[in-house]
C-alpha cells in the first residue's frame, strides 16, 4: 500500500525509550519473520533485514538493517542500564485487532526473552486517535500511510520536530528537522544533488535512532471476480480473446499519459491454475511510466496498477515486466 507501513513505535520523550540503546534493543528483539508468517501470512513486503553494507537509497519506504537477534538486544539493554529489563505497556487499536492482536502477542513474547515485561493495552478504535494525541503511550503497534508518496512528506509528518499527531513517538531532533526541511526546499527548487543527500541523511538517521521500527508494507488482495474483470479489460484493450485461456496469446495497446504515448505489450499463457497475464511497457520518450490506472511523479515513483503484481520503475527506452496477474480457472 503506497508508503503505508506497520510499525512498533516508542515514546522518545520519556524513559526508558528516550535512550537510543533501549530502542535499538527493541528493534533487535522484534520477531520479524514470525510476524510475516503468522500474522501477515506472507502478504506483505518486509521492511527489515537489509544487508548492513547495503547503501541507503533515495527512497521511502526501504528496509532497515535490523533483524531478530536476541543476544544483541540483551547486550544493548544491559549497556543502557537495564540488565534485568523493565515493565511497560504495549498498546494497539482494536479497530485493527485482526493484525494488531496477534502481532502484539508475538512482540510481547519476544521482548520477555530479553527481560522487557509488557502488558497489552487494547484501545477501542473510536479512542485511538485521542490516545495518540496525548503522546503518553510508551510502546505501540500502529500503521501509517501518507497521502503523498514522497520521502520528505512522510518524514515531515512522522519524524519532524513539529511533533504532529503522526509523530506518534514524540521524536524531536534538530539535525533530523534540518535534513527534512532541506529535502522539502530542494525538491521545490529542483536541486537534485542536495535533495538526494538530504533524503539519504534522514533515512539513515531514522534507522540509527529507530524511534519507530518499521515491520512491513501490507499487500491488498483483489477479489477473484474483480481480478477476472480487470484481466479481461486489458485483454480487450490488447485485442486478444477474452474467452481463450488454453493457449498463449499476444497483443498490444497504447496509453497516453500526461501527453506522452507508451506502448504496452500483453502476453497470456495457460497455467495449472488457470491463466497468467504478463504486460510489458515500452516508453521511448523518457523516464515516465504508465500503467492501467495511475501514474506517479518521476521522482522514483512506484507504478500502481489495478492488477496485483511486481512494482517497477520503467527507464527510458527499455522494456520490462510490468505486472503478472493469475486468473483462476473458470
Amino acid at each position: 500500500i503506497g508508503n503505508g507501513i506497520g510499525y512498533i513505535g516508542m515514546n522518545c520523550k520519556n524513559p526508558p525509550f528516550n535512550d537510543v540503546k533501549v530502542r535499538q534493543a527493541v528493534a533487535y528483539a522484534v520477531p520479524y519473520q514470525k510476524i510475516m508468517d503468522a500474522v501477515m501470512f506472507g502478504l506483505a513486503a518486509p521492511m527489515f533485514g537489509a544487508k548492513p553494507d547495503a547503501p541507503i537509497q533515495v527512497a521511502w519506504p526501504q528496509p532497515h538493517p535490523y533483524d531478530t537477534d536476541l543476544a544483541k538486544a540483551k547486550r544493548l539493554l544491559t549497556e543502557a542500564g537495564h540488565p534485568n529489563g523493565f515493565e511497560t505497556t504495549l498498546s494497539f487499536d482494536l479497530g485493527f485487532a485482526v493484525v494488531n492482536e496477534p502481532l502484539c502477542v508475538l512482540v510481547q513474547e519476544s521482548l520477555a526473552q530479553i527481560g522487557i515485561k509488557t502488558t497489552i493495552n487494547k484501545i477501542p478504535g473510536a479512542n485511538w486517535r485521542n490516545e495518540l494525541l496525548k503522546k503518553e503511550m510508551p510502546l505501540i503497534s500502529n500503521f501509517f500511510s501518507g497521502w503523498l508518496d514522497y520521502p520528505e512528506y512522510f518524514f515531515f509528518w512522522c519524524y519532524h520536530g513539529q511533533n504532529a499527531v503522526f509523530n506518534t513517538m514524540s521524536y524531536q531532533d534538530k539535525d533530523m528537522d534540518a535534513l527534512i526541511d532541506a529535502a522539502r526546499t530542494t525538491a521545490a527548487n529542483k536541486d537534485q544533488a542536495t535533495y538526494d543527500g538530504s533524503v539519504k541523511g534522514f533515512v539513515e538517521k531514522a534507522f540509527a535512532e529507530v524511534p519507530r521500527v518499521p515491520l512491513f508494507q501490507p499487500m491488498l488482495s483483489v477479489p477473484v471476480e474483480v481480478l477476472n474483470n480487470i484481466g479481461d479489460r486489458f485483454k480487450i484493450m490488447a485485442r486478444v480473446g477474452t474467452a481463450v485461456r488454453n493457449r498463449p496469446q499476444n497483443g498490444a495497446f497504447q496509453l497516453t499519459v500526461n501527453g506522452r504515448v507508451a506502448d504496452v505489450r500483453l502476453s497470456t499463457r495457460p497455467t495449472s491454475n488457470g491463466e497468467a497475464i504478463v504486460m510489458r511497457i515500452i516508453d521511448a520518450a523518457g523516464a515516465g511510466a504508465a500503467g492501467g490506472a495511475a501514474v506517479q511523479p518521476k521522482r522514483r515513483g512506484r507504478l500502481r496498477v489495478l492488477v496485483p503484481g511486481p512494482v517497477v520503475w520503467i527507464p527510458a527506452g527499455r522494456r520490462h515486466d510490468l505486472v503478472e496477474a493469475r486468473h483462476p480457472p473458470c
